[in-house]
């Protein structure tokens, strides 16, 4: 494990996941696809009145998994393997031991989301009251009182609060399923690591952002069906490089050594 990582780690992490999409963009964009597939349909209780809380819980446990799918795909890209989409999934499931940990992590992430976003709500609740003008069917949402009532408690608790919730989970799902770590001894080291190299992983975040509100403004302006494909298409090539990134950060911070390669040497060929 590194002693801290340098600031420009984070434009390494975007070259190195960028690499790994143009070895197999078909594959890239399969995996985080079928993720985000399955987090769509299992958080679709969230669409019930009363079961919002279940829907939330579900898409946690998915992913979990899906972590180890994505991160696990990434490594056999990058080790010049054709990694079958089911095969990057069987890897966090295969394992009895690894699946139940797996599962009692996706439920305390889905169980902590719930308890922030509860919270959030009794703290912006006063002020969201005070954003509507009128009663009935005339009343309407009014800007200025939109301005002057920002739930600012909420959202600096929102922004520590599902900070710190990321940096426990980051790297969770593969501390158990590749150095078979116990739930709080990974949620421990994820948050440890995470903390200690918080410097490259927010210059990740600005230039991940960055890039995709410059690509999307500039999409923006073609206007019309064509600039509106093009915008989800930029969605999706954003998307699917973000997720790669977690590999090479995998391999900056924890190496190489027990990320073990079980499933994808029987299962897919070079």
């Amino acid at each position: 494990m590194n002693k801290g990582l340098p600031l420009v780690t984070g434009i390494k992490w975007l070259r190195q996941s960028w690499k790994i999409i143009t070895k197999a963009p078909l594959t890239i964009i399969g995996i985080v696809a079928s993720y985000l597939l399955l987090v769509f349909l299992f958080g679709l209780p969230s669409t019930v009145p009363g079961l919002g809380f279940i829907g939330i819980i579900l898409s946690s446990i998915v992913t979990s998994f899906g972590t180890v799918a994505i991160a696990g795909c990434g490594r056999d890209i990058s080790e010049g393997l054709h990694p079958m989409i089911y095969a990057c999934w069987y890897e966090g499931w295969k394992n009895a031991q690894v699946r139940k940990q797996l599962i009692l992590l996706g439920l305390v992430y889905g169980l902590c989301m719930v308890a922030i976003g509860f919270i959030f709500g009794l703290l912006s609740a006063d002020d969201v009251a005070r954003w509507t003008t009128g009663t009935g069917p005339e009343q309407k949402i009014d800007p200025a009182l939109v301005m002057q009532n920002i739930p600012w408690a909420a959202f600096i608790f929102g922004f520590f609060a599902y900070g710190a919730i990321l940096c426990i989970t980051c790297f969770s799902p593969l501390l158990i399923a590749w150095k078979g770590q116990t739930l709080g001894k990974a949620f421990f080291f994820s948050l440890f690591v995470c903390l200690r190299n918080i410097g490259a992983m927010v210059v990740l975040a600005i230039v991940l952002l960055s890039i995709t509100i410059c690509g999307s403004i500039g999409l923006t302006s073609v206007g019309g069906n064509i600039g509106s494909v093009f915008i989800v298409f930029w969605g999706m090539l954003m998307t699917c490089w973000s997720y790669s990134c977690l590999w090479p950060m995998w391999v900056s911070i924890f190496g190489t050594e027990d990320s073990t390669v079980p499933v994808h040497n029987t299962l897919i060929g070079r």
